[in-house]
């Protein structure tokens, strides 16, 4: 396990300074330098609070308000694939809602150890370590090369070991599954939040699930539900559903982000193969208008080459090509339908509470 830091003096760059450097907040507005921000500088501020300089701290512990900034499930797992901020402050408090115990208090208010696998630059590990308190910890696990993405992870990470949470943190270079395995330690929660759609391969999931069996009291998990309150939403799962279709004819080493679009009823057979009971679950958790995930996964497949060239390039037959660009197709025409591409939004969120099965 890595060496603690036990030093609660902050030393890192105040918010603005942060946002003049493109380090990890700055990253957060504007990933791959894309036009449509997903947290405005006052989201920053409420949900990052970790970079702000301790003096203008206006709350009691770290200058980080846990109502605001969500607590244990604010955090993002991932484990195979790249890194992408997907909660805005309002779909936090969503999620944070739907998790909350009697009395008003998060889960991860009474936890004491939890693990977070896939942390890449640790944004979402700092509201769970502060949701934790000092008298908990946070083991939060990745298997990327120290200088993967932007900022590099390495970089990011000792800037959040170096921030007033750093200490109820430790970072620790592996897949879940392999740490889980490894591990004496038991742990209050085990997270997957927006992460199972990021596996190269739905086996994953089961993997993952089974080795936390005997390690772990609580699996949370949080994903987009492949259904649509709104018309707004449709065009997403028709993305995520042809994007799911073409990684099925290519191999691991893909480069997209959506990988393995399991639905909420897949992800609790998963779960049940590998020991786990779906305890309680909430369907239909809409995210903001402005969050912009979904919108940013069409214009993919709509507005760049990388969809028709990946298809073309496919070692397949013509009847499937004629497949996957049919539901091209299709999505083009969802959209149009839906208003355009300023009128989509995200599909649903499904949440779901698992336990050990007796």
């Amino acid at each position: 396990m890595a060496q603690r830091n036990t030093s609660s003096e902050y030393t890192g760059p105040s918010v603005p300074e942060m946002l003049k450097t493109h380090t990890l907040a700055k990253e957060i507005i504007a990933r791959h330098n894309d036009p449509c921000p997903i947290l405005d500088d006052q989201e920053i501020l409420k949900l990052r609070g970790f970079v702000q300089d301790p003096v203008s701290a206006q709350t009691e512990q770290h200058g980080v308000d846990i109502s605001k900034s969500g607590s244990l499930v604010a955090h993002i797992i991932r484990d195979w694939g790249t890194k992408e901020t997907l909660l805005t402050e309002q779909e936090v408090r969503d999620l944070k809602e739907w998790f909350v115990n009697g009395g008003g208090k998060t889960d991860a208010e009474t936890a004491e150890l939890g693990e977070t696998i896939g942390c890449g630059q640790g944004d979402f590990t700092v509201p769970l370590a502060d949701a934790v308190g000092p008298s908990g910890h946070v083991i939060a696990i990745d298997p990327a090369d120290p200088e993967y993405g932007t900022p590099p992870l390495s970089a990011a990470q000792a800037h959040v070991k170096n921030s007033p949470v750093g200490p109820q943190i430790d970072f620790i270079q592996a897949t879940g599954r392999e740490y889980l395995e490894a591990t004496t330690e038991c742990f209050d929660y085990v997270i997957l939040a927006h992460s199972i759609w990021y596996f190269a391969d739905p086996s994953f999931l089961h993997e993952i699930l089974q080795s936390a069996v005997g390690k772990a009291k609580t699996v949370l998990i949080a994903e987009f539900g492949l259904t649509a309150s709104r018309s707004g939403g449709e065009p997403h799962i028709l993305t995520a559903l042809a994007t799911n279709a073409l990684e099925s004819f290519r191999d691991a080493s893909s480069w997209r982000n959506l990988r393995c679009a399991l639905s909420p009823a897949q992800v609790v057979a998963a779960a049940a193969t590998a020991g786990w009971a779906l305890e309680s679950e909430k369907n239909n958790i809409l995210t903001p208008p402005g969050e912009k995930y979904g919108w940013r996964e069409t214009t993919m497949i709509l507005k760049r080459p990388n969809y028709v060239d990946d298809v073309e390039a496919l070692d397949e037959s013509e009847k499937v090509k004629s497949m996957l660009l049919g539901m091209r197709d299709a999505l083009a025409a969802s959209v149009e339908k839906a208003g355009g591409m300023d009128a989509l939004v995200n599909m649903d969120v499904w949440a779901g509470t698992f336990v050990m099965m007796k």
